[in-house]
């Protein structure tokens, strides 16, 4: 048996991306704390992927995790092998497909990242990785290392590349965002991790200013694709992330 994890998953397409890889034995488990830790430590599974909030709460619960899942401090891919769990980040690989197939280049660039939970973790890693200029972290609430968004504005309007990684916009609150983009003069593209909708309302305000937007659907796909291929220890063409991805557009485009 493999799965998901959450405390809400009424947005997910999850289920349907991995039958579309071929993985028809896969669940959706929406569970609070206590029962999530007892899902994960019973094992009576075979593979699991985790989403919010228990992407960094499981890795706790983890015999092994692999470097990049140890450097991000998140664990979305949990693999049972024979009782040993193995801890994955591959939200680390698909965001990375997500830039390279648009050929975003983040080197010597000035990124803000909204939001600084567990999507925002690989995401850090990646931009640290590949040569960001300055990150930028933005919450509605300043903590150590975070400002707000007033301030965000303030001091960094000429950032050139802004990445949601927050919920605000997720279904079913689709007429919201955690900006407007006023005042940004400088942006080169408004990357939104929101798998659904496809296109928020940030993405949007984005296309009305002529700023090249991105949605997560591509991301979620391929973090899937790489999370199957560490469930069946298999190589899966990367052509096959791009099908899937307008097979899962077409699909939401019919029952949303």
């Amino acid at each position: 048996m493999y799965g998901l994890i959450g405390s809400v998953l009424k947005h997910s397409y999850s289920k349907e991306i991995h039958k579309c890889f071929g993985l028809n034995d896969y669940l959706l488990f929406e569970l609070n704390e206590q029962e999530f830790v007892k899902k994960v430590t019973e094992k009576s599974y075979k593979g699991l992927n985790i989403t919010v909030p228990y992407k960094q709460k499981v890795m706790k619960l983890i015999d092994i995790m692999d470097e990049d899942a140890q450097i991000i401090g998140s664990v979305n891919t949990v693999v049972n092998n024979n009782g040993i769990l193995f801890g994955y980040n591959t939200d680390y690989y698909g965001f990375k497909y997500l830039l390279q197939i648009h050929d975003i280049d983040i080197r010597d660039k000035k990124v803000m990242v909204l939001g600084n939970g567990g999507v925002a973790q690989p995401v850090f890693h990646y931009l640290r990785t590949y040569g960001a200029k300055e990150i930028i972290v933005v919450k509605r609430q300043a903590t150590t290392g975070v400002i707000t968004y007033d301030e965000a504005l303030n001091l960094h309007s000429d950032v050139d590349i802004i990445i949601n990684t927050s919920p605000i916009g997720m279904f079913p609150n689709v007429d919201e965002s955690p900006m407007t983009l006023e005042g940004y003069y400088k942006l080169s593209a408004v990357i939104d991790l929101i798998a659904n909708p496809k296109e928020t309302q940030l993405m949007k305000y984005a296309k009305e200013k002529n700023i090249p937007a991105y949605g997560g659907l591509e991301m979620l796909v391929a973090q899937a694709k790489r999370a199957e291929e560490l469930f069946f220890e298999i190589v899966i063409p990367d052509e096959d992330i791009d099908k899937v991805t307008q097979i899962i557009s077409e699909y939401m485009d019919k029952t949303c």
